[in-house]
């Protein structure tokens, strides 16, 4: 039984780990002129690994045989051990997260709606962040180590630099907590308030890979939740979004065109190079395709060389291009399957609402995988486990005696927290 002491240092802790990830990560990359990486906020979890007991589990076989297969690859293709151990970090620092946020839950579960409050209040701040960091882009260009290009770089909100689509996913799986979980214990019309807002901010961010995951859950939800009522008042709300972010798109302050985005996803599928002068994306993806099954890749760094950040010859960017790449089919299948029982979608047999949730994060960072290296985000893989952990922890609450609860009626009441206006106080 951990003594007063060490759960308030393994809150605090745990807190100021949040606040650099979600808060202070780009202003600490600019500060240092990029000197700060995420290595340094994953070196801040080792502590808490210590802390709280091994969880034997699928996460705990999957992600050694990940490390291994990446080992293995780079022997085949003789890595060097700079790109080999940037490029297992991966794996390892998901596990580390992993292992972190499902013991911290676990252990402190009279906080969890404190957390999530705190996580709920950083994704309303990133909209005005945003609309700053473009106005003011040029003054931030000069503390930034490779600049910035124009305007839309600049929206990263309080996430690393130029890493809209980790501000973006944190949002969306934020959408997906306010949808099926009772998180922070808001009402319903703050719920209603924070979903579309959070959807407003991700459709005027840069990260259309987010903007794709965001309709798709949106979608889903709809589908299953067919009501009259729902369905207009999200109508409603999309068209005024729309109507919104067209007006600001007209005056310059975000860069919402999807007649061009359209445009340039068809050059680069059908395009033989991109602007670099590398092989484009469609053409990468071709050559892969027409290719025979690679088992275990050309090692890591061969295509894209993680210490000098540069790209080889061939547009090797996102997760699933670069792990087939580089690791094959093995490594391919190993990361999935990493981040599929990291979800365990499957574990709440008596529960649709949270298995559903599970698999919509699961798809939703897969989405993102086509385009980001979701595995070395260290704000995407923090995001996903806090859901996850926390919507198991919400359902280990509602299979205990009902006798806990404070009314009967709050057990039928949580089943659709979006619809209910509920909540849930547990006596433990």
């Amino acid at each position: 039984m951990p003594s007063k002491l060490q759960s308030w240092f393994t809150k605090s802790y745990f807190f100021l780990i949040l606040i650099i990830i979600f808060c202070l990560s780009g202003v600490l990359e600019m500060v240092t002129g990029g000197m700060y990486r995420q290595s340094f906020a994953i070196l801040l979890l080792i502590p808490l690994f210590f802390v709280y007991a091994p969880r034997f589990d699928a996460v705990f076989v999957i992600a050694p045989l990940l490390v291994v297969s990446v080992f293995f690859s780079a022997l085949l293709g003789n890595s060097t051990l700079s790109n080999i151990l940037l490029f297992a970090r991966g794996p390892i620092s998901a596990y580390l997260v992993y292992h972190v946020v499902c013991g911290w839950i676990s252990s402190h579960p009279a906080n969890i709606k404190l957390l999530w409050r705190f996580l709920f209040v950083v994704g309303v701040i990133q909209l005005p962040v945003i609309f700053l960091q473009r106005i003011f882009w040029r003054e931030m260009a000069a503390y930034i180590s490779d600049g910035l290009s124009w305007a839309v770089d600049a929206g990263f909100g309080t996430f690393p630099v130029k890493s809209d689509y980790s501000m973006s996913f944190f949002l969306v799986i934020l959408i997906l907590v306010l949808m099926y979980s009772n998180a922070g214990s808001l009402s319903q019309r703050c719920r209603w308030f924070l979903l579309v807002f959070y959807s407003f901010t991700v459709l005027g961010a840069n990260s259309q890979i987010a903007q794709i995951a965001l309709l798709t859950i949106w979608f889903v939800y709809l589908l299953t939740h067919i009501k009259f009522q729902i369905i207009m008042t999200t109508a409603l709300a999309m068209v005024l979004i729309i109507l919104t972010l067209s007006r600001l798109q007209e005056v310059g302050l975000i860069p919402i065109d999807f007649s061009v985005t359209f445009r340039e996803v068809q050059t680069q599928l059908a395009g033989e190079t991109d602007r670099r002068g590398n092989f484009s994306r469609g053409a990468t993806l071709r050559f892969f395709l027409t290719e025979p099954v690679d088992w275990f890749g050309k090692g890591p760094g061969f295509y894209y060389d993680v210490v000098n950040r540069q790209i080889e010859g061939m547009d090797i960017q996102g997760h699933l291009l670069t792990y087939y790449a580089e690791t094959g089919i093995v490594g391919l299948i190993l990361s999935y399957s990493l981040l599929w029982v990291m979800a365990r979608p499957f574990v709440v047999r008596n529960s649709i609402r949270f298995r559903m949730m599970s698999f919509l994060a699961f798809l939703s960072i897969s989405i993102m995988s086509l385009t980001s290296y979701v595995l070395n985000q260290l704000p995407m893989t923090s995001i996903y486990m806090l859901a996850i952990a926390t919507v198991y922890s919400e359902h280990s609450y509602l299979r205990k005696p009902a006798s806990i609860l404070r009314n009967v009626h709050e057990l039928q009441e949580v089943s659709n927290p979006i619809l209910n206006d509920s909540r849930i106080d547990v006596v433990v």
